[in-house]
């Protein structure tokens, strides 16, 4: 599954959106689980190198071994856990 880290503009295209907001949805992760049908895919996260400040520390929950069993979507109202250690992380970047 493929994200474009260059286009987000808010934290909640990662994590997603309260579902008490109309038009709310899970944020990318989840949805690219959900597409996946496992919980063990690949992950490409593309142009990281144009990623926003706000995502930073999100980036860092999902990619670091020691947070990532305890990712959080707004969307399931931070009440389940998703377990992402199990998933392969690739970042691309045009510059360094």
């Amino acid at each position: 599954h493929k994200i474009s880290l260059g286009g987000m503009r808010d934290e909640a295209d990662l994590r997603g959106y309260g579902f008490t907001y109309e038009g709310s949805k899970p944020g990318a992760i989840v949805q690219g689980l959900i597409k996946m049908g496992v919980m063990n895919g690949m992950i490409i996260m593309d142009e990281a190198d144009k990623t926003e400040k706000f995502a930073i520390s999100t980036l860092l929950e999902i990619l670091d071994p020691e947070q990532n069993h305890l990712f959080h979507d707004k969307y399931t109202m931070t009440t389940v856990d998703i377990d992402l250690s199990n998933c392969h992380f690739i970042l691309t970047a045009n510059t360094i």
